[in-house]
């Protein structure tokens, strides 16, 4: 199972996990929303207008809703995607017989001699010539 499967899976549950999530928060804002529309319609609001208020608002909401796990459908999918990258490039890596701790003494020995180097040379004002004194 490559790395790519297992963030697959991963995001299957966790997509479940936040669509029941989001479905419960928007019953309870269509139900909130609605404790208004029925208050109008013990005290005489035509029960029929009542509902055509219902449905807009519970179209609406699951305009939003629906947008919202939408969106984050696709952040998931392409968190899966760039795993599929990531597995891919280190398949990569790993067949060129790249050794990471090898490169890096491997740097790091190139930066002491080229400090080394450095040290050597004379600095600019040791080589400098002084016009102001006198031969």
């Amino acid at each position: 199972m490559t790395i790519q499967d297992k963030a697959s899976m991963f995001n299957d549950i966790v997509q479940s996990s936040f669509r029941n999530a989001m479905d419960a928060v928007e019953n309870i804002h269509q139900t909130t929303a609605e404790i208004p529309i029925e208050i109008l319609q013990e005290i005489g609001y035509p029960e029929d207008k009542a509902e055509i208020v219902k449905d807009s608002h519970r179209r609406i909401l699951r305009i939003v809703y629906g947008g919202i796990c939408n969106a984050h459908e696709d952040l998931g999918k392409l968190v899966v995607q760039q795993f599929g990258e990531l597995g891919k490039f280190a398949e990569g890596i790993a067949a060129s017989g790249y050794n990471a701790s090898s490169q890096a003494r491997k740097t790091k020995v190139s930066k002491k001699s080229t400090r080394k180097k450095a040290l050597d040379k004379p600095a600019a004002s040791d080589t400098a010539i002084n016009i102001d004194s006198k031969p």
